[in-house]
């Protein structure tokens, strides 16, 4: 595909396919009729500023997962009508570990507004306190940074790269956010979902097979609370956890701040505790590795309908209490890795 220049084009063309070659700076610029760009191959490793800049009726573009390796700000703005996004990473450079302004998902459409858009403060670099007493919605600073982001956009996928604070913090108009089976890894540092799905009020499905995350942590999904369903790597704040507490707990990857459309579950092993807030309208959940399923791993979730736990565990114990009053709860999946189930497991899953 070749480089900016003056051309003209057939209104009827709205699917463009392109199997090779490269993408030149502003290669798609202004081509407001078209509707749906699959980029099957490239040799570009760059997407350049304003490559899809005023491709205003888009409602559908892919990127492969290789060779890019960067996308600049602003590549997509002013692509007001985008539903759909395919992207080989989140944000700027697929093996970047920084947290900035660069990791979030935001980046690539830019801080200057267009029809079709809002203005969306995504977070990044909280402190440690941030999430509990920090409205995001304020202004540019060094925790919260302005994009423009289509409200029509409902989906996003992830094919690989990694994910810093906030990436996908604040995204209030998407519904369904997939990661990739594999994240970068820099020299084998850790891999962390921090509040990335913060303020993602309308978010309905997320997905995250992902074998390279190591910790989710508190308000990952802090304001979720339309969720409907959830893939999960794993229970609570870490892989292969081996302590019998709270952070090991379902819940823990939620918040503790009110909203009307959550609750919080009453659990026998942390009722003492502040509670987290869960989705009331959380049906279906699925967690695809894990050692144990800890006392009251899931106890008191009692909108949930559907749990799997698929055939990821070997010699695995399900403790006291896990699914103590799932009281909707119709469907539940248990592998042959389990080996103990323990007292109360399901008492008053009616």
């Amino acid at each position: 595909v070749g480089a900016y220049s003056t051309n003209y084009l057939p209104i009827s063309l709205t699917n463009i396919i392109v199997r090779g070659g490269y993408l030149d700076q502003r290669v798609f610029q202004s081509c407001q009729y078209i509707e749906d760009i699959n980029v099957i191959a490239t040799k570009s490793t760059i997407i350049y500023n304003y490559t899809f800049y005023g491709c205003k009726r888009l409602t559908d573009v892919a990127l492969p997962a290789s060779p890019i390796t960067r996308i600049d700000m602003q590549a997509f703005y002013d692509c007001g009508s985008l539903v759909n996004m395919t992207l080989p990473f989140a944000g700027y450079e697929k093996t970047s570990n920084t947290t900035n302004i660069q990791s979030l998902f935001g980046y690539i459409f830019g801080s200057s507004s267009y029809t079709g858009a809002r203005a969306i403060y995504q977070a990044y670099n909280y402190s440690s306190n941030a999430p509990a007493n920090r409205n995001i919605n304020t202004s540019n600073s060094s925790y919260n940074y302005r994009f423009y982001i289509p409200t029509s956009l409902k989906k996003i996928t992830i094919l690989g790269g990694n994910v810093a604070w906030g990436t996908f913090s604040n995204l209030v108009d998407v519904k369904e956010i997939i990661l990739p089976n594999a994240f970068y890894k820099d020299n084998g540092n850790t891999n962390t979902l921090r509040y990335t799905f913060y303020g993602c009020t309308n978010l309905e499905r997320v997905y995250i097979p992902t074998s390279t995350i190591d910790n989710i942590t508190e308000y990952t999904f802090g304001g979720c609370y339309r969720l409907k369903e959830v893939t999960l790597p794993f229970i609570g704040y870490q892989r292969n956890y081996t302590s019998n507490n709270t952070n090991a707990r379902f819940g823990y990857v939620f918040s503790q701040s009110y909203y009307n459309e959550t609750y919080t579950p009453s659990s026998y092993y942390y009722q003492d505790v502040t509670g987290w807030r869960i989705p009331k309208s959380l049906e279906k959940i699925t967690i695809l590795g894990n050692n144990n399923i800890y006392t009251s791993a899931f106890d008191g979730l009692k909108y949930v309908k559907e749990i799997n736990l698929p055939n990821h565990y070997n010699d695995t114990k399900i403790y006291d209490y896990a699914f103590r009053n799932c009281t909707s709860l119709e469907s539940i999946t248990i592998p042959n890795g389990f080996k103990t189930i323990g007292n109360y497991a399901f008492q008053n899953c009616s």
